[in-house]
């Protein structure tokens, strides 16, 4: 029964989980990125790897706002700190590399949010690629849409557009409840509730 239940919380968390990956060809670099993403359905963003410009340790920022990153560049009231990644050991570029970070940020269907992802040290940290138009789509699936944003230089400094962010996003389907439990899929509960009533019925014969 413990591995039945482990199969049907498993296959309902590799249900909700997802990625999107614009692409990691580089060809141009600054201390990092913003850009917009679209949800197409309700989601919740969880991590990013990114594409920096050299191997070696680095620290990283992730900011991010509800609408999007135009206006709001060179603002940096306008942006929300969500972690810091310290001494981060960057891969080469065109090898992604894993910020390691747990974020949490809901965007429902329909909405825009808007990341900053940057190097605080001295430029290029992240490479990117040199895009078409700002607001044009990066990279899309089912889910959600990243458009082309801009390079800034740290921080909130100058801004550099059009760029294509370099990197894969994750994401959870729906809000991320971190306290609720899994539902079980249907043929799951359907054998664990004939289990119960099974030992259930043992217990009844023992007891008379």
């Amino acid at each position: 029964m413990g591995a039945l239940l482990a199969a049907g919380l498993s296959l309902s968390a590799q249900a909700q989980m997802g990625s999107l990956t614009t692409t990691y060809a580089g060809g141009n670099g600054q201390n990092g990125n913003m850009f917009d993403v679209v949800a197409a359905n309700d989601i919740t963003v969880t991590g990013f790897d990114i594409n920096c410009d050299t191997a070696g340790p680095e620290t990283f920022e992730v900011y991010s706002k509800q609408g999007s990153y135009v206006g709001s560049g060179t603002t940096p009231g306008d942006w929300t700190l969500l972690a810091t990644a310290t001494d981060l050991a960057c891969n080469s570029s065109g090898t992604p590399t894993p910020l390691g970070l747990n974020l949490n940020v809901a965007i429902s269907a329909g909405a825009t949010q808007a990341f900053y992802i940057t190097g605080t040290g001295s430029p290029p940290d992240v490479s990117y690629t040199d895009g078409t138009a700002v607001g044009s789509v990066a990279a899309q699936n089912a889910d959600l849409q990243i458009l082309e944003g801009a390079g800034v230089e740290y921080p909130f400094v100058s801004l550099f557009e059009p760029r294509i962010w370099n990197g894969t996003l994750y994401y959870q389907l729906g809000t991320l409840a971190p306290q609720s439990i899994p539902t079980l899929p249907l043929l799951g509960l359907g054998i664990l509730g004939g289990l119960l009533s099974l030992v259930a019925a043992r217990r009844l014969r023992r007891a008379g």
